[in-house]
């Protein structure tokens, strides 16, 4: 958007950067840290009608095998981020790093400071690390700022949030990717912040922004009604799977699963699910089984929560539909019920 804009001759930024984010009602009281007490997650950064990049920083970890030391940079590069590095590298294979990380983080409304610890081991090589310090205010102005000077423009200004004026001329519009290529990513990788955003937009497209959830909630619904489906217990909280009170029925999610295979946009949404034993959260699930690649499953947990639901070729070359909802305790251990399931399902 910026090289466009520095194509149609604009240099200078004499004013503000005034962002609109009015399609969507914004929640002012929003704690990141609610849901599990990790505010820095990126699955746990809320939504925005300008939501840019996850909101999230990326931490480049560059080792470097003889002087000993780790290089950590921050991207984008921030003025306001301070990075105390004080990690040891150690000579070990990589397994999984990132436990092994300690982190500080204290962020206040204009400034952010890390402070690493632990160990890294020089089997890892580099790695990237994300962070979500800041709010979505300042978070872009600090990516426009940063690129729109790289670009050879100046910015005087500060930044706010306002409406669009009427008088406001326009220079540039984009078009996003098609709704399959967004509900791809979404299911593949299970990124809730992605589905948050989807499901107020489709609030405020059906009922009119500014988007709510309650309203995203009612326009899902009226929507399956006129499918004649009707799921009494059905609760859409915030469209994504960080909820403790949404829910559905085992036999009510097959239901749409059956109704959905039958719509025309059918092989989007099969595509859009993990493959089991190839891609998304399926990757290293089943992998020498007979049932690998042939079932499109998506997966869904929580403490305390497992779950999957899908579609699955049979070993007939019948398609099957597959619902497992596990609420208990022991539900961390219930992988291997599932899969048992799958093949199950595959042979019979």
């Amino acid at each position: 958007m910026l090289r466009e804009l520095r194509q149609r001759g604009v240099r200078e930024i004499r004013g503000d950067l005034v962002l609109d984010r009015g399609f969507f009602l914004s929640d002012a009281n929003n704690d990141p840290g609610q849901f599990d007490n990790e505010p820095f997650r990126p699955y746990n950064v809320s939504p925005d009608a300008l939501l840019l990049n996850f909101n999230s920083v990326r931490l480049l970890f560059v080792p470097d095998a003889e002087t000993r030391t780790i290089k950590v940079a921050a991207d984008p590069l921030s003025e306001d981020i301070e990075i105390i590095n004080d990690m040891r590298l150690v000579d070990a294979p990589c397994g999984d790093w990132s436990p092994k990380l300690v982190s500080d983080i204290q962020v206040t409304a204009n400034s952010a400071r890390i402070a690493l610890n632990g160990t890294y081991p020089t089997g890892c090589g580099e790695q990237t690390w994300y962070v979500a310090l800041f709010d979505h205010t300042k978070y872009v102005y600090d990516v426009f700022k940063e690129l729109w000077q790289e670009l050879g423009g100046t910015l005087k200004g500060g930044v706010r949030k306002s409406e669009t004026p009427v008088q406001a001329r326009l220079l540039f519009s984009g078009e996003s990717v098609t709704l399959g290529e967004a509900v791809h990513d979404i299911n593949k990788w299970s990124n809730n912040v992605m589905a948050r955003q989807l499901f107020l937009t489709i609030g405020a497209e059906a009922l009119q922004s500014p988007a709510t959830a309650e309203q995203s909630a009612l326009a899902i619904k009226q929507f399956l009604a006129k499918k004649g489906l009707v799921f009494p217990e059905l609760v859409l909280e915030n469209g994504a799977g960080l909820s403790r009170s949404e829910r559905i029925s085992a036999k009510h999610l097959g239901m749409l699963l059956n109704k959905a295979y039958q719509s025309p946009v059918m092989p989007e949404l099969l595509a859009s699910l993990p493959l089991i034993a190839v891609d998304g959260t399926m990757k290293k699930r089943l992998y020498y089984e007979e049932v690998a690649g042939m079932g499109h499953i998506k997966t869904g947990s929580l403490e305390g929560v497992r779950a999957i639901a899908g579609y699955l070729l049979n070993r007939d070359g019948k398609m099957m539909i597959v619902v497992c909802l596990i609420n208990s305790p022991h539900a961390a251990n219930a992988e291997q019920f599932e899969d048992a399931l799958l093949q199950w399902v595959y042979r019979r």
